[in-house]
């Protein structure tokens, strides 16, 4: 991936905010306008991507980055849309490139999304309305761990844990398959609801530092866990 293959060869940098024009493999897809701004001391963790941001002048549209492929496969009419609306809508895709999108869309859906929620810094636990709804879905915060941590162990391959904000405003947790994403629907596995929390349980997420060890993986996750993005979520 080029993206992070640039974040790697940064790793290095001492300038505190230096700023780089995109690699040429990218800058062809996203056009001479698109740079990138990395704060080179994160970069060596996953929380450091989350700090990865676009500056893409006015011109240039804010779903290019996104649907590029889309325009390759001459999908005018899905052109306007974000990825996170296609997977949202993923019937409405057509079906020679439905499943690109629900593999390839949804994994961009799912990353930004988990960069987020592991940003550095906010609360290291829930609180408030939030709190209170997991204690009222799950009896107690260490329920609620227990329960996401299942859902994490015991999801076969690759995939996600979740937690969910569910029409009704309650909370559940699911898990899904590969990149696929509760808003895609219970067809996909998920809880056919609003993920408000998202752990990657992808071996490549944890395989160097844990090697096959998930439940471990799952247990350092709430080291790093931003309460106050998930919060955010939560009220959104």
């Amino acid at each position: 991936d080029p993206l992070f293959r640039h974040v790697l060869d940064r790793r290095s940098c001492k300038e505190p905010y230096e700023d780089r024009p995109i690699p040429p493999e990218m800058a062809e897809a996203l056009s001479d306008h698109a740079r990138i701004v990395v704060e080179p001391e994160l970069v060596s963790s996953l929380a450091g991507l989350a700090r990865v941001s676009w500056e893409v002048e006015a011109r240039t549209p804010r779903t290019l980055k996104e649907n590029v492929a889309l325009m390759r496969f001459g999908k005018a009419d899905l052109e306007a849309k974000s990825a996170l609306d296609l997977i949202t809508h993923l019937a409405a895709v057509p079906d020679d490139i439905r499943g690109a999108v629900r593999n390839n869309g949804g994994g961009h859906v799912n990353h930004s999304f988990f960069w987020k929620v592991i940003a550095p810094g906010g609360a290291k636990a829930p609180s408030g309305d939030l709190a209170a709804a997991i204690d009222a879905a799950f009896g107690s915060f260490d329920a609620f761990k227990e329960a996401f941590a299942k859902a994490g162990v015991t999801r076969f391959g690759s995939g996600w844990a979740w937690l969910c904000k569910k029409a009704d405003g309650t909370l559940a947790v699911s898990s899904t398959a590969n990149q696929d994403n509760p808003l895609m629907g219970e067809a996909f596995g998920g809880c056919g609801s609003t993920p408000i929390l998202g752990l990657d349980v992808w071996e490549h997420a944890y395989y160097l530092h844990y090697q096959n060890k998930r439940p471990a993986y799952i247990d350092a996750f709430w080291n790093v866990v931003n309460w106050d993005v998930v919060a955010e979520n939560f009220a959104g």
